[in-house]
């Protein structure tokens, strides 16, 4: 996403005490905190350094060009070469081709093979909703580059390496910055048992200032949890930024980024998007609203940050961040996709709390006009 959303910082820089937050950090958590977003656009904090040897970006170099004939076959694997445009620090690495990804593994192919799949059904989806709902996208160009890790290990290092960033709370994320997905071959590595746990939000450590995390979505076994629902949620973060729903090095507010990600992040089988359920954040949505926790509306359209000391809190703000991108989705679409284009376009890519407010009201609605259709909408969608 393009923003810092959640990380770890000193103080809030608006006056109020210091929080621990995670800045930018957007994990999927499924039944492990499996997602995360890497975002070089910075929080209060400074960034960390990135190495000398930090990989450059698979969509800046030159992509590899699809056949004469079409598009690369979806079962076509391709070693790193002058037309595949291998990546300093990539090579040796294999690469599974499909429309618009490139699958970088150094496991199995059936796995490179099925995240493929994934990825593809991810943004047939995404164009297809959003296109429907009257969004305009730009089509992807050139392929997206998603790398499968062998192990968690291997991951957290090259993030180290070409993020300069602290990812071992994660097993997933995507940089802004490098313009790729990160992934782990999970089926071939199971996790430690104390990493796979029930679908709850853990706080990541002191990391970069631009990283976010994000809960997630089930399916049938945990280990396919965070196949599935780590690669879709991802996808459907790189696809916004290189769709041009957002902006890389624009500051979102959290329900927009991680609204709209999981929202892309259901069950292997299932339809993705604002229309499908996910029964995870409604079930968290659910707890808040009977708990009377929900943030006031005017909080949440503002907030770029969470305190990571409650894991209460955090699940309520992602469940709220769901169920808030999809509300305005079916209720507001034209002004939706109006404020998301003002703030790809806006001359400050760091809007205050003021501007976001400003921004969403010139845009979408008056707070107050939109404040009980949403409190109503939010009793309807977690009613039994």
């Amino acid at each position: 996403m393009g923003m810092a959303i959640l990380k770890r910082v000193r103080e809030t820089g608006d006056g109020r005490p210091a929080h621990r937050v995670v800045a930018g950090v957007v994990a999927v958590m499924v039944v492990a905190v499996v997602g995360g977003v890497l975002d070089f656009m910075g929080g209060p904090a400074t960034p960390r350094p990135v190495v000398a040897d930090a990989l450059p970006s698979v969509v800046s170099a030159t992509p590899a060009e699809p056949p004469a004939d079409g598009p690369p076959s979806l079962e076509a694997t391709v070693e790193g070469s002058a037309t595949a445009a291998t990546p300093a620090g990539l090579e040796g690495w294999q690469w599974h081709h499909t429309e618009h990804f490139r699958v970088g593994y150094r496991g199995g192919f059936a796995d490179a093979r099925r995240r493929g799949r994934l990825l593809e059904r991810t943004h047939d989806q995404f164009v297809d909703v959003f296109t429907r709902a009257g969004f305009e996208l730009k089509p992807i160009r050139e392929p997206l580059a998603c790398l499968v890790f062998p192990d968690r290990g291997e991951m957290i290092r090259y993030a180290r390496e070409a993020d300069g960033a602290d990812v071992t709370w994660t097993a997933a994320y995507y940089s802004a910055r490098t313009n790729r997905v990160a992934l782990v071959q999970l089926a071939a590595n199971p996790e430690p048992p104390g990493l796979i746990e029930p679908l709850d939000p853990q706080p990541a450590p002191d990391s970069n200032p631009e990283v976010q995390a994000q809960p997630a979505a089930t399916t049938t076994s945990p280990l396919d949890r965070v196949a599935v629902a780590s690669t879709t949620h991802e996808a459907a973060h790189q696809l916004a930024f290189n769709a041009g729903l957002q902006r890389r090095g624009v500051l979102y507010p959290l329900w927009v980024s991680e609204g709209l990600a999981t929202n892309f992040e259901l069950e292997e089988g299932h339809t993705l998007g604002p229309a499908a359920d996910n029964p995870l954040r409604r079930r968290h949505l659910a707890l808040a609203h009977d708990a009377d926790a929900l943030l006031p509306l005017a909080e949440m359209v503002t907030l770029t940050r969470v305190p990571t000391d409650d894991p209460e809190a955090v699940r309520r703000v992602y469940a709220q961040s769901w169920a808030l991108f999809r509300f305005l989705f079916e209720t507001h679409p034209v002004g939706l996709a109006s404020y998301l284009q003002a703030l790809r376009n806006g001359s400050n890519p760091r809007p205050t709390p003021a501007q976001l407010r400003r921004l969403f009201e010139l845009h979408i609605a008056p707070l107050d006009e939109v404040d009980p259709e949403w409190h109503a909408w939010v009793t309807q969608t977690v009613s039994p």
